[in-house]
């Protein structure tokens, strides 16, 4: 349906007609340049230059309008640090020269790129712009192995669930990276060997096109080995959530919490009179844990199911049910001091019998 909508506003939008630009959707994209040990003056300058060219045809963000790219760089070894900012440079003209200006560190430290690249997903890409078309890409330089293959996998998996494609760049073949990265069975996850640096558009070319200027609705034949998002699949499954109810959460956080939670339930298809015994269950852990599990009964009237087994479960309808350990004002949501019922107090999770049929992913049952 997305790109049914962008194809009939390309189609009859005067100002999306010619070459487009690249990158197409508003990106965020962050570059990591191996500073390890072992990477010599000239094998950190054939980094900078190919990562000047990939910057050489692509748009920059003026403003936080959402278009172009955001540029962010980072170094690492067995540390990452900063060293561009996404809010530093609006005009790729002294993006480049502070690219330019980037110099190597001299260190001790062994390469450990799965942390470089946690790093990158869980406080780079914390902030982002806001938009549903905002794309994330990370593009990491590497002079060889990594110590952290473990971390490699946990990294690349972290990157499917937060929609931000990565790409790693090597001078040499890495068998245990690259096969790292094909644990991504979508094919997002990019392996490249920058084999003639003096010449390195072929070479990168697939970075460029399959993933800083990918364009899904408009796929290229030479990203063919990207697959298309999975179609959901209804099934039934016994779906267990967890939530901290100890006396540490705060009331914002908790009650984030339990908005997260909620809008879990409202994906249910929950029906009175299920073909399968297909159940949910809450879990609050604080210094014990406080279980329920139970079914919705055939024959119960429930209306609006949808949004009655949320209210049960998530305080969102008239017997909320969920509060911190204990029942402190301090520790309870704002929503619950000033008065909404709380179900009596109840802790065992599920505040009543319930069916639900949950879409996920082919396969992911």
């Amino acid at each position: 349906m997305t790109c049914q909508v962008i194809k009939y506003v390309r189609d009859n939008c005067a100002c999306s007609h010619g070459e487009s630009q690249c990158p197409v959707y508003p990106t965020e994209l962050v570059f990591g340049l191996d500073m390890s040990d072992d990477v010599t003056p000239t094998a950190f300058e054939r980094q900078r230059s190919a990562l000047l060219h990939l910057l050489e045809d692509l748009s920059i963000a003026e403003n936080n309008c959402p278009q172009g790219a955001r540029v962010a760089v980072v170094g690492y070894s067995a540390y990452t640090k900063y060293l561009i900012r996404f809010q530093d440079h609006h005009r790729k003209t002294p993006l480049i020269e502070a690219v330019k200006n980037i110099a190597l560190e001299k260190t001790s430290n062994k390469r450990q790129l799965g942390a470089a690249m946690r790093f990158v997903g869980q406080n780079i890409f914390k902030r982002v712009r806001a938009g549903f078309m905002v794309r994330k890409v990370a593009v990491f330089f590497t002079n060889g192995a990594s110590q952290d293959i473990d971390a490699i996998l946990a990294a690349i998996m972290e990157y499917r669930a937060l929609n931000i494609v990565p790409a790693i760049i090597s001078p040499r073949n890495v068998p245990a990276i690259n096969q790292a990265m094909e644990a991504d069975d979508t094919g997002n996850s990019i392996f490249t060997v920058l084999r003639r640096p003096q010449e390195p558009a072929a070479d990168l070319r697939r970075v460029k096109n399959c993933a800083i200027c990918y364009d899904p609705c408009r796929r290229a034949e030479e990203c063919a080995f990207i697959q298309e998002p999975a179609a959901p699949q209804q099934v039934d499954v016994d779906l267990v959530m967890v939530l901290d109810s100890s006396r540490e959460i705060q009331a914002d956080e908790y009650t984030g919490a339990q908005q997260l939670l909620s809008s879990v339930v409202e994906q249910l298809a929950v029906s009175p009179q299920p073909r399968r015994q297909a159940r949910v269950a809450l879990v609050q852990q604080s210094t014990k844990v406080e279980f329920g599990l139970q079914t919705y009964q055939n024959g119960e009237d429930v209306h609006d199911a949808e949004h009655a087994a949320a209210g049960r479960l998530f305080g969102t309808g008239t017997d909320a049910g969920l509060h911190p350990e204990g029942g402190a004002a301090e520790g309870r949501p704002a929503a619950q001091q000033e008065g909404r019922p709380d179900c009596g107090g109840h802790q065992d999770g599920l505040q009543g019998p319930g069916q639900a049929a949950l879409h996920l992913p082919e396969g992911q049952v």
